[in-house]
């Protein structure tokens, strides 16, 4: 039987629970206490099959790593931090778990051994996210200082490499601290690359050359990334108010779908459709209006009333998790943008959510 389900953890010390949900039914299947996270400081850690088998988080008031398995509710393993961990990743393959600090330093670690590789300063300011690409080649980091560096990861496991790293690429178009960073599925001559600020710009990346292909600019504040899984959208969540809404007298927090595609009307009068990216455009996102089908045909998911904090697909991207701030968990039909499930077992703030594909007899 095909399970999706979700994890998620709060950072609120009254909180300090992770739950495991049916993402489907919204079903509690079980919870894992001890575990205060900070934003980005949750990290699953895939099998052979490319099954989540424990999970890692970094607590967010000491350097402390908790190590969870799914047959136990209690830490597995604690084991102490070289500096405070404020964000988190695992290779796709399970192998690798790098961690940035707030000094603009990272750790990285083999995740069998618990040997460390590499530390080395990457960025001077926080760092805010950490990603590896679909084929574990790269590892992409973003800070506070607005820039997005991306690193070969063979280059920074050579233990024969005295001098510290340098980034292969350095993208820094952004003028704000970069809050999230999505890449797409291929490998790394194939790969692009979603980028998000503070600045209201989200920017599409060729990782096989490091160019920059679009900007994509919006009302407000943009705090999370998704990635369709076919790339043929990225939704994109917002941090700050887009309007009032006239029902419930409250802020409406957005959740923008932002096309990848868009259609072409040839002089033989023919209808095409074309990617968006080349010649470093601009794309013009929600500024037409808050709803649903405002001016210029924006689409948009409206239902939350705070700052947004995460949001991820489902394997397929039919279903779309959302948390923000207060603890508020959404579940969306993507084809539709409604709200098909509210979660409200959090007490604090949602700081980190999954979507996990769980194979079952």
């Amino acid at each position: 039987m095909f399970v999706e389900l979700a994890l998620t953890s709060s950072s609120d010390a009254a909180d300090g629970t992770t739950y495991l949900w049916n993402l489907h039914t919204g079903s509690m299947l079980g919870s894992f206490k001890q575990n205060v996270t900070p934003l980005q400081s949750l990290a699953l850690v895939n099998n052979s099959r490319n099954l989540g088998s424990i999970f890692l988080s970094s607590q967010a008031e000491k350097g402390m790593m908790h190590v969870y398995n799914f047959q136990k509710d209690q830490v597995f393993l604690k084991f102490p931090l070289p500096d405070k961990i404020v964000c988190l990743a695992t290779s796709n393959r399970g192998t690798y778990c790098a961690g940035g600090t707030e000094s603009g330093r990272i750790h990285i670690w083999e995740i069998a051994t618990g040997t460390l590789h590499r530390t080395f300063d990457a960025h001077y300011k926080k760092i805010t996210v950490l990603r590896f690409s679909a084929d574990d080649t790269v590892m992409f980091s973003g800070s506070e200082d607005a820039s997005v560096h991306v690193w070969m990861l063979n280059a920074l496991l050579d233990d024969g490499q005295t001098e510290s790293p340098a980034p292969h690429y350095s993208w820094t178009d952004h003028t704000l601290p970069i809050t999230d960073i999505q890449c797409g599925v291929g490998r790394f001559h194939g790969s692009r690359v979603v980028t998000s600020s503070m600045d209201h710009t989200c920017k599409l990346w060729d990782l096989s050359t490091g160019s920059l292909l679009t900007t994509f600019l919006f009302p407000t504040k943009i705090t999370a990334l998704a990635l369709d899984p076919s790339e043929r959208y990225f939704l994109a969540a917002s941090g700050t108010p887009a309007s009032t809404s006239s029902t419930a007298n409250e802020a409406d927090y957005l959740i923008y779908q932002a096309l990848l595609y868009k259609a072409k009307h040839t002089q033989q009068g023919y209808t095409t459709m074309e990617a968006v990216d080349g010649d470093s455009g601009l794309e013009q996102i929600g500024l037409g209006g808050a709803k649903r089908h405002g001016a210029g045909g924006d689409l948009v998911f409206r239902g939350h009333h705070h700052p947004i904090q995460r949001i991820a697909l489902n394997f397929d991207g039919s279903a779309l998790v959302s948390g923000d701030n207060k603890g508020h968990l959404m579940v969306w039909d993507v084809a539709s943008r409604q709200m098909v499930r509210e979660i409200k077992q959090h007490k604090g703030k949602n700081h980190f959510f999954n979507i996990l594909d769980v194979v079952t007899a």
